[in-house]
Parts: structure tokens; C-alpha cells; sequence
């Protein structure tokens, strides 16, 4: 751009190019380069990687139904089995009742019957505590709503009131959790008796009740 004459002279192509100029960038050229965007990775290029992304994906999923598959299936068979240990040691017991049923035992023979029988309790106390099943102790014991179930109530005299006299049925505790209270008979406050009423606490004879 000169200035001739005192107006602005704008040089035309021509005359760029003859003194060794470039021109400059058309608005299309720029629009063009806008859409190539970064020359060294194309857009075409990016659809095959689209498409292992893709693929990964769904076999990581079905990988992860079938995992979840195999869990499921394989806690479901624990769950099944779970008291097959407790079956084998109960199996024992059974043994020795069918032992002592199939014995040629003569009419007189109660203590060989009896000795069976406390074998067998043995064994079967034995096989409970293998798995952590204790008789819940409750002889001469406060009553405790937590391990014991109250069946009935006796005036005594010998115990304070609250006390457990007799279990009706054994409770049973597994670990630290009691799974069948124990059903016990509890004692009472025992019942004055008749010759140490005072005359003022009976009624007089003949006097309305």
C-alpha cells in the first residue's frame, strides 16, 4: 500500500507477485484447514478404535455375568450342604439307638437298657458340642427372661421368689445365642400359714364375711 498523488494506492495481485509477496488466505482456504482438523490423525481413522473400545466392553460384561453366575450357583450349593457334618455326627447317635433296639435284651435286662441310653445321650452331646451347641445350666439359677421360658409358678419356702426349681425342658445355646429357651418351673413367694394369722387378720366366727 503506497500513497501517490495524496490517495492511497492498494497494490492488485499482480503487482504482489511481482515484488514476491504471498497472498493472503482466502476465507475457503481457512474454512478447509478449519475441517482437516490435526492432519496426523484423521477422523476416519478414529472409528476402527470406536469399535475395539466396543468390543472390549461386551466381553467384559458377559465376563462379569458369568462370574456372577458361578457365584450365585456355587453359594447356593454351600447353602444346601451347609449341616452335612452335622448329619455325619447325628448318623452315630442313630447308630448306637439302632444298636441298642436290635439287641436280644431279656425282660429283666433294664440297666443294659439304661447303660445304652446314657451312651447314646453321650454321644449326642457330644456330636452337638462339636458344633457348638451347649445345654443352657439353669439349676437353682435367678430366672432370666433371656434363657428361660416361665411354665408355672410354686410356693417355696427354701428359695426366694424368682428362683428356678426344675427345668420341664432342656434350652440349648448355639455359640452365644440362645436357640431354644429353657422351660422351667419358677419359684414363688411361699404362702403364710394359717396358724400365724393374728386374731384381728381372721374373721370371727358367725361375723359376715
Amino acid at each position: 500500500m503506497t500513497k501517490k498523488d495524496g490517495k492511497i494506492h492498494i497494490p492488485d495481485q499482480a503487482e504482489v507477485s511481482e515484488f514476491g509477496g504471498n497472498p493472503p488466505a482466502s476465507d475457503a482456504d481457512e474454512t478447509a484447514e478449519n475441517q482437516s482438523g490435526d492432519p496426523t490423525q484423521p477422523a476416519a481413522s478414529l472409528e476402527p478404535d470406536a469399535e475395539d473400545y466396543k468390543d472390549r466392553f461386551l466381553r467384559a460384561k458377559a465376563e462379569l455375568q458369568n462370574v456372577t453366575r458361578r457365584a450365585q450357583s456355587e453359594r447356593a450349593e454351600i447353602v444346601r450342604y451347609a449341616n452335612a457334618d452335622l448329619v455325619r455326627g447325628l448318623l452315630v447317635v442313630i447308630d448306637d439307638i439302632d444298636r441298642i433296639l436290635e439287641s436280644d435284651h431279656q425282660p429283666d435286662d433294664t440297666e443294659a437298657i439304661l447303660g445304652g441310653l446314657r451312651l447314646v445321650h453321650q454321644n449326642y452331646l457330644k456330636t452337638l458340642a462339636g458344633f457348638h451347641v451347649e445345654p443352657i445350666d439353669t439349676a437353682d439359677v435367678p430366672f432370666d427372661p433371656v434363657i428361660h421360658e416361665a411354665m408355672m409358678q410354686e410356693p417355696s419356702d427354701q428359695h426366694p421368689p424368682g428362683t428356678v426349681l426344675r427345668v420341664v425342658q432342656r434350652g440349648y445355646r448355639l455359640h452365644d445365642r440362645v436357640i431354644r429357651a429353657a422351660k422351667v418351673v419358677v419359684s414363688a413367694a411361699a404362702a403364710p400359714d394359717a396358724e400365724s394369722e393374728s386374731p384381728a387378720d381372721s374373721p370371727a366366727k358367725g361375723s359376715p364375711a
